[in-house]
C-alpha cells in the first residue's frame, strides 16, 4: 500500500520555507535522486560498451574469440587461454634461447680462439715438417 501526496508550489513553501533545513534536505534529496537515476543509466551503458570494446580488442589480438561474458564477469574461452598458454611458453622460451646465448657467448668464443691457435700451431707445424722433408730431398 502507497500514499502519493501532491502538493502545488505554495503548499510546498508552506511546509519547507525558503532558507529552512528542510527546504534544503528536500532540494538535496531531490538531487541525490536525479543524479542516481541518471548515473545508473549512464554507468550501465558506459559499462556495456567498455565491455564490447575490451571483448572486440582482446579477439582482435588474439586472433580467436576471446572473452565472454558470464555472470557480469568477462572469463576467457578455451580458444583464448590456448593462445595466450601459446604465446606464454614461446616468450619463455625466447627468454631461456636469450639467457643460454647471453651466458654460451664468451665461452664458445673462447673455445673458437683456442682452435684457432691450435689449428694455426698445427699448420706450422705441419707445414715445417713437410719443408724440412723436401730440404733433407734436395739436399740428398
Amino acid at each position: 500500500m502507497s500514499i502519493a501526496i501532491k502538493l502545488d508550489t505554495t503548499a510546498m513553501l508552506a511546509l519547507f520555507p525558503e532558507g529552512s533545513q528542510a527546504h534544503l534536505d528536500l532540494q538535496q534529496a531531490v538531487l541525490n535522486e536525479v543524479v542516481r537515476k541518471l548515473v545508473d543509466r549512464n554507468v550501465g551503458q558506459m559499462t556495456a560498451k567498455i565491455n564490447e570494446a575490451v571483448r572486440t580488442e582482446f579477439s582482435a589480438r588474439l586472433g580467436v574469440e576471446g572473452i565472454k561474458v558470464l555472470n557480469q564477469t568477462l572469463t576467457l574461452s578455451d580458444p583464448a587461454r590456448k593462445a595466450i598458454a601459446e604465446q606464454a611458453t614461446q616468450v619463455y622460451r625466447d627468454a631461456v634461447q636469450k639467457a643460454v646465448n647471453e651466458v654460451a657467448a664468451p665461452e664458445v668464443e673462447a673455445i673458437r680462439k683456442k682452435l684457432n691457435v691450435a689449428l694455426d700451431t698445427g699448420l706450422r707445424s705441419a707445414i715445417i715438417e713437410q719443408a724440412k722433408i723436401a730440404l733433407r730431398g734436395v739436399l740428398s
